[in-house]
């Protein structure tokens, strides 16, 4: 029959390398597994065949092996044998997860400007832990986050061959471009509210070479005036940055007169790049003069 579909009439998945060679080895969190691999198949036995699924199971094995301890994972051989007049396939896929790896020593290049700890405090990955693509990611994310860095590279190359007692070692490699420690910058602009406005502000990246980023804002406008001094400390584990600011500002307003305000805050930044989360604590102070 011409609209008969294909139904799948069984499925082998052979696995080999240092996943078939340590079915017992402790997992990592999201580290594949022979039976979890198994488990996830998406084409079951009996499942009507369609091109495009085999293609996508193939590729998720992949994908879910090289992301956590298989870096260097393939597929070693891909068949599915289509029986059109008995309308059934037979799916055969080997993988080769290929050897186990883990982190080695970070190696940083680029880094001339500012502390080696605004990179070590951005860094969570451990000599030793499971190889784990996100955390690459990860890493690569933060550091160009911190503001410190034009372009960050976050990569890792193999530096020895297993042996019965150690396994492979990826150090983990880090090239930065930096940005400029000082910046100044200058502004002329105009307000209905307040009037002509001058702004100038001025930025260092690495006060006291200690990688604290300390920012001035200077604004001089006819009914306005404020100056305002922020440090932020760099980025610590768990995503904490804490900082501290001052700020004065005059005010003239003509129903009330002169208001002279002073600000000290303290603050705390911590979260994730989906939830952001602030704690302050603020010291207020308003004069008027009539």
């Amino acid at each position: 029959k011409l609209n008969t579909p294909v139904r799948i009439e069984k499925v082998s998945l052979i696995f080999s390398g240092a996943i078939a060679n340590h079915p017992t080895r402790v997992l990592a969190e999201k580290e594949a597994s022979i039976q979890r691999l198994e488990q996830d198949w998406g084409l079951a036995e009996g499942e009507r065949f369609r091109q495009a699924k085999w293609s996508e199971a193939k590729n998720k094995v992949l994908q879910r092996l090289s992301a956590v301890r298989y870096p260097n994972a393939k597929i070693v051989s891909s068949l599915a044998v289509i029986d059109r007049e008995q309308h059934r396939a037979n799916l055969n896929l080997q993988v080769d997860s290929g050897e186990a790896f883990v982190f080695g020593e970070a190696e940083i290049s680029g880094l001339s400007r500012y502390p080696q700890k605004v990179v070590a405090l951005n860094n969570d990955i451990k000599q030793g832990d499971v190889f784990d693509q996100d955390k690459l990611v990860a890493l690569q994310t933060r550091l160009i986050e911190s503001g410190y860095f034009k372009s960050v590279q976050v990569k890792v190359s193999e530096q020895n061959s297993p042996t019965d007692t150690l396994p492979a070692v990826l150090p983990v490699q880090i090239i930065l471009e930096e940005v400029p420690s000082k910046n100044l910058r200058l502004g002329v602009g105009f307000s209905t509210n307040t009037g002509l406005r001058t702004q100038l502000a001025y930025d260092d990246k690495n006060l006291l070479k200690r990688g604290w980023l300390w920012k001035n804002n200077l604004k001089l406008e006819q009914l306005e005036q404020s100056w305002k001094s922020e440090i932020l400390l760099p980025t610590r584990q768990y995503g904490f940055r804490d900082g501290l600011s001052y700020e004065i500002k005059h005010e003239k307003i003509a129903a009330i007169g002169d208001i002279y305000s002073h600000a000290f805050i303290l603050r705390r930044n911590w979260g994730t790049p989906e939830i952001d989360r602030t704690l302050r604590l603020r010291f207020l102070s308003d004069t008027i003069k009539s």
